[in-house]
């Protein structure tokens, strides 16, 4: 059973995977996190536009759809880079310590990652 187990786990815990996984993730993190920063000034320079601006229509409903839209993406990004993570420092500690049962729960249907795509 052990053989099965890590012949279908081989690709995930790859000692090239359990290294720069991790690594790449963060990357991916900061990278994310500073779109974010640059998306934030746009949202609010955008806000301000419309909240000044008297003479425009349907400036009510401009507002309304571009902060759902602003929350929809930033909780997007977020939930994305959590699961991220998660799977990285799963498929790490799998790999560093060989107790896959946490890994094999994650893969094969966790509610947490279920809830986040």
């Amino acid at each position: 059973m052990s053989s099965e187990i890590d012949e279908a786990l081989a690709p995930f815990l790859k000692p090239s995977n359990a290294v720069t996984r991790p690594i790449s993730t963060t990357a991916v993190t900061i990278f994310d996190i500073e779109l974010i920063g640059v998306y934030t000034i746009l949202f609010g320079k955008c806000i301000h536009l419309l909240c000044w601006r008297y003479n425009q229509n349907n400036r009510n409903l401009y507002l309304v759809w571009t902060t759902a839209l602003f929350v929809l993406i930033t909780a997007e990004v977020i939930f994305g880079q959590v699961g991220l993570t998660r799977q990285a420092s799963l498929e790490f500690s799998a790999a560093k310590a060989g107790d896959y049962g946490e890994l094999l729960h994650y893969l094969q249907g966790d509610h947490s990652k279920t809830v986040q795509q």
